[in-house]
């Protein structure tokens, strides 16, 4: 037995700008051994999370060469140089690395790609999950959009890490192959390379994980478990869907009830391709198509064509 987390997307937003992220796992029980409590993790031991949020629009990778700036909190790959130090951090071809600063540049000899994952920076202070199932709030920029507003319509993969008991102690050795997330305000070495608040790395070696002098506090929790899922981020499509009932109600049309079983179906194509993306039943490109086809039938339905 050991923990699987659950968790939820939905704009609750009444202007489609904000997104609730719930871990809705719940307590260990005979009918949900997946959930927190002995044996498994409890909430209380809960360190950090990590969520990797991919974009089905940028998802694509796109490659950069020297001179190209890294934007803070997206995730890259590097696919071919000499290892080099980024960050102080030493990066090889195929490490993954997330910027948590600016004026980061790619060096001459180096590509990267971007892998479409955006990394926000969610601080144990920021949130953690609870037994009352407190929501997280994601704004656009925590999605990775470069400004605020409302939310694209898009299918989003999510990737969601949870991280277990924290190691207060400066200088414990990292187990070989234990995924580490840095959970205190200091920053941190570990085999010559600096990791701050936030930041992920992986032990390949038995060394000491130790705190840089005068950064603040120690704080490094090993992964427990992890989930990934996908979700419709439809806010739009859905406005223009409840545009229509109300323009319905106000002034009904010749066919009303052509009309408005129409939009029923839309609704039911919306959720019924909602639940087959979850659970891997259709392709994201699929799920994607699908948003951008029903928007064409409201599109058809507001200029009365049915």
């Amino acid at each position: 037995m050991s923990l699987l987390p659950k968790n939820n997307l939905e704009i609750v937003d009444p202007f489609g700008e904000i997104i609730n992220f719930t871990d809705t796992t719940g307590g260990y029980a005979t009918n949900n051994t997946d959930g927190y409590g002995s044996p498994n993790l409890t909430y209380a031991q809960v360190g950090g999370i990590n969520l990797l949020i991919g974009n089905y629009v940028n998802i694509v990778p796109s490659a950069l060469g020297a001179g190209a700036a890294l934007v803070p909190y997206t995730q890259y790959i590097k696919t071919s140089g000499t290892a080099k130090t980024y960050d102080s951090k030493s990066i090889a071809v195929g490490n993954y690395i997330v910027p948590h600063t600016t004026g980061l540049v790619v060096a001459a000899g180096d590509t990267f790609e971007t892998t479409g994952y955006y990394n926000p920076l969610i601080t144990p202070s920021r949130w953690l999950p609870t037994a009352m199932g407190n929501p997280l709030y994601l704004s656009t920029q925590d999605l990775g959009y470069t400004t605020l507003g409302v939310i694209p319509d898009s299918i989003l993969t999510l990737q969601y890490e949870v991280y277990g008991i924290v190691n207060t102690s400066s200088g414990f050795t990292a187990a070989i192959g234990t995924k580490y997330l840095v959970t205190g305000t200091g920053n941190v070495t570990y085999s010559g390379s600096t990791y701050r608040q936030g930041e992920v790395f992986t032990a390949s070696a038995a060394t000491a994980v130790a705190l840089v002098a005068g950064t603040g506090t120690f704080g490094v929790a090993p992964y427990n478990s992890g989930a990934v899922s996908n979700f419709q981020t439809i806010y739009n499509l859905e406005t223009s869907l409840v545009s229509l009932q109300t323009s319905n109600i106000l002034s009904p049309k010749t066919q009303s009830r052509e009309y408005n079983y129409q939009v029923a179906t839309i609704f039911t194509n919306i959720y019924t391709m909602q639940n087959a993306a979850n659970i891997g039943l259709v392709s994201l490109g699929q799920a994607y198509d699908n948003i951008v086809s029903l928007q064409q039938e409201v599109d058809n339905l507001t200029n009365n064509i049915y």
